[in-house]
């Protein structure tokens, strides 16, 4: 498939959650992009970032600076290569296409993303009892993966409460970082429990040579090296049954 063509298919559904955060200060213009290429429907977003977070301490974004990247719609094996990077913040996948700075518009119909060498999907998830929807970062690939959710939240700064004791008086942004398992058989990715004596009581995972090997390898469930290394083990014994 041509570049064109699959260029010709980017969709993106910009989240009325993300569109709700946004202060004043934060407002971007939005120029929506059609074409008959793709069932008629709306296809990428111009954005103009620039400048949007220039009063704001820190980082929205996963990688600061564009890197490659390569969008894939759902059946294809080629897909779009772009310069990218990810609004964790806004929730956005952000690509640039001649001098346009786009953000894909209906990330139902993105099968993957590549960025920086790194593998993101657009998948359903649980918070707070609540339905969301976000990128998650694919690190652990096999019949039950490991992935990763990122998050970034906007905290205000705090004048000075007298004039001899100054406080943070600007606006920053404070990232996160959250694992997350899915197996053949779950609709949704699952957060990882924090602790072995949680992720033991699962019943996918309340194996005694889980157990063992577990606790033979100390796997930290904070670490990330530590949980690949969990994750292979374990999809190298499914493959074993």
């Amino acid at each position: 498939m041509k570049i064109i063509t699959v260029f010709a298919g980017l969709c993106f559904l910009m989240t009325a959650h993300a569109v709700a955060q946004e202060t004043d200060k934060l407002i971007t213009n939005y120029t929506e992009v059609f074409s008959t290429g793709y069932e008629g429907s709306q296809m990428a977003l111009h954005i103009r970032p620039e400048g949007r977070y220039t009063e704001i301490k820190g980082t929205p974004y996963l990688f600061e600076p564009w890197c490659e990247g390569r969008i894939l719609l759902k059946d294809d094996t080629i897909g779009g290569k772009f310069k990218m990077r990810y609004n964790v913040y806004g929730n956005e996948m952000q690509f640039i296409n001649n001098l346009d700075t786009l953000a894909i518009a209906n990330p139902l119909k993105v099968g993957a993303v590549w960025l920086n060498n790194r593998r993101f999907e657009y998948l359903s998830f649980t918070h707070n009892n609540n339905a969301n929807m976000a990128w998650f970062e694919v690190i652990g690939e096999g019949k039950t993966r490991l992935l990763v959710r990122y998050s970034s939240r906007l905290e205000s700064g705090m004048d000075p409460v007298t004039p001899y004791h100054c406080q943070n008086s600007y606006d920053r942004f404070v990232s996160g970082k959250y694992y997350y398992y899915q197996t053949p058989e779950m609709e949704s990715p699952q957060e990882l429990p924090a602790s072995r004596g949680s992720f033991l009581s699962i019943r996918e995972f309340n194996k005694p040579d889980l157990r063992e090997f577990i606790h033979a390898r100390k796997i930290n469930f904070h670490n990330e090296q530590d949980l690949n290394v969990l994750f292979t083990w374990i999809n190298k014994s499914s493959n074993k049954i």
